[in-house]
């Protein structure tokens, strides 16, 4: 969230890119990956 621009890269390609906030707003691929990592710190399993 504290970076300029975010680059997801799968299969060797660019899928998504922009910033946290328009990543997230366009609800892809970054946008689901960030929810499932954010759920494990709400549910107080870090670790993981």
């Amino acid at each position: 969230m504290l970076v300029d621009e975010i680059i997801l890269i799968g299969e060797g390609a660019v899928i998504e890119k922009g910033t946290h906030a328009e990543l997230m707003e366009k609800n892809g691929k970054y946008a689901e990956l960030y929810r499932i990592q954010a759920n494990k710190y709400m549910e107080g399993d870090a670790d993981v």
